[in-house]
Order: structure tokens, then C-alpha cells, then sequence
């Protein structure tokens, strides 16, 4: 099992998919290998300013007072993007938001449900520290 350290999300870029307004920032991820893609598996985690520091397992919602958004990522080798997609009003996220991934190799990764894992339940389970 491998954790990274809290990333700040700095700078979005902002793009137009599929005519959906959508922004994303790069995660660099130098252990995310083509095996773990296939047979692990990789949770990835936000640490929402908006909402005093909670600690949220992605995709999620967040609502924070007039603003709504989905937060979710996609995976390449050595890389996490995560996507914020802004639901009303079409802001751009906040550089401040905080995000940490969890990288689980396939032989360990077969074993548990992880889709609904809890930060604190993975802190528990892997053992690693804030």
C-alpha cells in the first residue's frame, strides 16, 4: 500500500467537455504503474476548506453554502486528474481543497469493498498518518 502526502489543488484548469463547463488539476502520481490500474485499485480523497477541513473519498457532491459541485478523477500512468464539475453556479473550485491518494496493489485489492471506505476507516486499515 501506498499514500501520498496532502496536495494542494492551486491553479484548476478550466475546459469545455462534451459542452459541460469542467475544471481539473494534475496529480502526480510516480507509483500509479499500469499493474496497479489493472488488477489494484486507487482511492483518492479531498480535504474540503469549504467545509471546515472534512475529509470526503471521491467522486462526491460537496454543497457549501450557494455552490454545489461534483468532484471525481480518472487515472493514467503516474498521473490522477481530478475534475471538479461546478452545479450551480458554474464557479471555478476552490485552490485551496487538499487531495491524497491511496494506491492498494492487486494481490491486497481483491480482498475488500473499498467503494465506500472512509478516510478514517483507510487511515485505520493502512495504518498511515495524516
Amino acid at each position: 500500500m501506498i499514500y501520498s502526502p496532502w496536495a494542494r489543488a492551486g491553479s484548476w484548469t478550466a475546459t469545455d467537455l462534451y459542452g459541460v463547463n469542467r475544471f481539473y488539476v494534475d496529480i502526480s502520481a510516480p507509483r500509479l504503474s499500469q499493474e496497479v490500474l489493472d488488477r489494484g485499485a486507487i482511492l483518492v480523497y479531498v480535504k474540503l476548506t469549504t467545509e471546515n477541513n472534512q475529509v470526503r473519498q471521491l467522486p462526491v457532491t460537496v454543497y457549501a453554502q450557494f455552490t454545489e459541485e461534483l468532484l471525481d478523477f480518472s487515472l493514467v500512468v503516474n498521473r490522477i486528474r481530478v475534475w471538479s464539475t461546478p452545479i450551480k453556479p458554474p464557479i471555478a473550485p476552490s485552490p485551496n481543497n487538499e487531495f491524497r491518494y491511496v494506491l492498494i496493489p492487486g494481490g491486497l485489492a481483491g480482498r475488500i469493498n473499498y467503494e465506500k471506505l472512509s478516510y478514517e476507516e483507510a487511515k485505520e486499515m493502512f495504518g498511515f498518518e495524516d
